[in-house]
This record gives structure tokens, C-alpha cells and sequence, in this order.
């Protein structure tokens, strides 16, 4: 979407601010070519969904989630892609 915006095949990108950042940051093309907004469209929470034969799963990960929040793991891993 961004490679569409820069070619003029359309005039906005909506991405959300955190991979729209990464994706700037990680292609020197894209650099100090677009205008980000500080005002937000709309605000969700993430939510990874798993068929219930990943059940089993899902419970280890979510106690492994809530230790990466706790300790700070998971703030860690997001702001290195800020």
C-alpha cells in the first residue's frame, strides 16, 4: 500500500503506526517520504485466533504472554520495531 502511494496509484496509506514505522524504517526509500498522523482512526486489540485443536496451545501461550507483559519482554520486542 505505501509502494502504491509513493507511485501515485493512490493518494493515502492506512496502516496501523507501529508496522506502518517498521516498514519505513526497514526500506531507505521510504524515508522522510510520508506524513504520519498523530490522530488515530480507530483503536482494536490484536487477537490471534487458533482452530480448537491448537487449544492445548493456546493456554501455554497465554501464560507465556503474561509473563513477557509482566517482565517487560514483550515492551522489549515491540519498541525494537518503533
Amino acid at each position: 500500500m505505501l509502494k502504491k502511494t509513493l507511485s501515485h496509484r493512490s493518494q493515502a496509506t492506512i496502516v496501523s503506526d507501529l508496522v506502518g514505522r517498521w516498514i519505513i524504517k526497514n526500506n531507505p526509500t521510504m524515508q522522510d517520504k510520508f506524513y504520519i498522523s498523530d490522530k488515530a482512526i480507530s483503536s482494536f486489540d490484536y487477537r490471534f485466533m487458533f482452530t480448537k485443536k491448537w487449544q492445548p496451545f493456546v493456554k501455554m501461550f497465554n501464560l507465556e504472554l503474561a509473563v513477557m507483559k509482566e517482565n517487560g519482554e514483550l515492551a522489549r520486542i515491540i519498541e525494537n520495531y518503533k
